[in-house]
């Protein structure tokens, strides 16, 4: 749970809302060491546990949501024990879905990655590929006639270039074997439109989903960010066939 803080220190929390655990059952729980106000022990969820995923794809279901991005840090991939954990939590989302009929997609964070690294994520998509089987799922979401495959981080990261996502789309679009081919989903940054930069490497997306958190604080910047950034980048997408995700 290392994005909740130390569980263990009740001041070191970075979530904002505590989760639900009602619906949860006995072997779902996990202790924290923690405990609420009343003296009941706080306990948390894992998506380790087949369980508990199962329950969320079908909260998908029941609230009409159509599937989920699943994240993947390509940096904890480096660490082939924590990398198994990973796998894992990707098998119960596929599961999950196929149950309840919600789809999947493959999201790459690249936050930490440094330049000259994208062999590492060649390498884990053909992993996902032939081991896990991802793309074989019914429920895995399929775009522009391909698996869609998702990638963050592109003119966010200051340690990615232009080269790098390059070799990236020159993998995903004519991979010699035609199983690993994909389209494109970049998460980039809010301004991606005015970076010319990358330009001639962002046309060659399918899909284009710009950062916003943290970019506004208010309705009235909320506006001025609408005309500055959300129009502009949706006239590029336009203009160049690409599906625009803000």
């Amino acid at each position: 749970w290392r994005h909740w803080g130390t569980l263990q220190d009740a001041n070191t929390i970075r979530v904002e809302m505590y989760p639900d655990m009602s619906e949860h059952e006995v072997d779902e729980h996990y202790a924290t060491g923690l405990t609420f106000s009343d003296g009941r022990p706080a306990t948390i969820y894992s998506a380790y546990n087949r369980k508990t995923v199962m329950r969320h794809m079908k909260w998908l279901r029941d609230y009409d949501l159509d599937g989920v991005f699943l994240q993947r840090f390509n940096v904890s991939l480096r660490d082939n024990k924590l990398r198994k954990v990973i796998d894992t939590v990707t098998i119960n989302v596929m599961k999950g879905c196929e149950r309840y009929g919600r789809t999947f997609v493959n999201m790459y964070d690249l936050s930490g990655m440094k330049g000259g690294q994208i062999d590492q994520l060649i390498e884990d998509w053909k992993h996902l590929v032939d081991d896990l089987k991802i793309t074989e799922s019914p429920n895995y979401l399929w775009h522009r006639g391909k698996p869609l495959v998702s990638m963050w981080g592109f003119t966010v990261r200051d340690d990615l270039t232009v080269a790098d996502l390059e070799q990236a789309i020159e993998f995903f679009t004519n991979s010699p074997e035609e199983k690993y081919r994909a389209s494109i989903m970049l998460g980039t940054n809010h301004d991606f439109h005015s970076r010319s930069s990358w330009a001639s490497a962002l046309e060659k997306a399918d899909v284009i989903s710009p950062w916003t958190v943290g970019r506004y604080g208010n309705s009235s910047d909320n506006s001025t960010f609408i005309n500055t950034h959300i129009k502009p980048g949706q006239d590029w997408c336009d203009a160049r066939n690409i599906d625009f995700l803000p």
